[in-house]
């Protein structure tokens, strides 16, 4: 059986969707999603997160906004939050599972919401997120 990661950001628009198409790229054998504390009222993710996907070979763009749910955290083994405002809300909501920073191995604390950003420093938080995504898909058995 498959093991789940879910991602949590804001709104489910910017960078959570971003996470969750690199790591499906990268790791097979496991079941991912993202999601959103408030998600984006569009049923879509931004347009640079398309861009920067496509630019990075990678296709499926395909996404719908979610709010979590106890039924996508009771489905998760990882949950993997974007920055430390979600990681602490999420601590107060959910008391029996793991909750990691995306960047969990690399350890920066970078992920700000990048939804006001101009293109140069959207592209700069996409690209710590491709670098956190693959440091997870090295070293998840850490875990």
């Amino acid at each position: 059986m498959h093991k789940s990661i879910l991602i949590v950001c804001m709104a489910n628009y910017c960078r959570s969707p971003v996470a969750e198409k690199i790591l499906k790229n990268n790791l097979d054998s496991f079941n991912i999603t993202s999601c959103g504390i408030h998600p984006h009222y569009k049923q879509e993710m931004d347009e640079r997160s398309r861009t920067y996907l496509r630019n990075k070979n990678i296709h499926d763009l395909d996404h719908n906004p979610k709010r979590i749910s106890d039924k996508l955290i009771g489905n998760s083994d990882y949950i993997f939050a974007l920055d430390i405002n979600i990681l602490m809300h999420l601590k107060k909501l959910i008391s029996n599972k793991n909750i990691y920073l995306l960047d969990h191995f690399d350890n920066v604390n970078y992920a700000p919401d990048p939804f006001k950003y101009d293109l140069n420093k959207y592209t700069k938080v996409m690209d710590k997120i491709y670098n956190s995504c693959k440091l997870i898909k090295d070293n998840i058995d850490k875990l």
